[in-house]
């Protein structure tokens, strides 16, 4: 297994996964044009966020970080694809987000995970992440 920063024409094979995940969050309000604006922009302003594990030239693996103020990075994304799950590439994305994390300044990391999610709220809570806030919306 490879980990490098992803590629702007691997963006393509991404979306999908992100599309996948923020669709089930956002229900009805999920616009795939929308998501794709938001990823190439996150692309432009920080490339070197975008981080993959590759087996046998086959991306299978990434994670999107984001520098924010305050000493803050944000974990955007987390992406697993099924057949390589349970695999541990999960721990390894999260160890590799701090080690980025740290070397960007940061003092703290969060992230968004929705609460029906438990391999990932799992995967979180090893690494030390609490829960700080819920969001609540209602669809009218």
């Amino acid at each position: 297994m490879k980990i490098r920063n992803l590629k702007k024409e691997e963006l393509e094979i991404i979306l999908p996964w992100i599309n996948e995940t923020v669709k089930i969050t956002l229900g009805e309000f999920w616009n795939p044009e929308t998501i794709k604006e938001n990823v190439i922009k996150s692309f432009k302003k920080e490339p070197e966020g975008f981080i993959g594990i590759e087996e046998n030239s086959e991306l299978i693996a990434f994670i999107r970080i984001k520098t924010l103020k305050n000493n803050t990075c944000h974990i955007s994304d987390l992406y697993v694809k099924k057949e390589f799950r349970g695999k541990g590439l999960g721990k390894k994305l999260m160890e590799i987000a701090e080690e980025y994390a740290k070397r960007k300044g940061a003092k703290r990391i969060i992230l968004n995970v929705r609460k029906d999610n438990e391999p990932a709220l799992n995967l979180y809570k090893k690494f030390g992440f609490k829960i700080k806030k819920y969001q609540m919306w209602k669809i009218l």
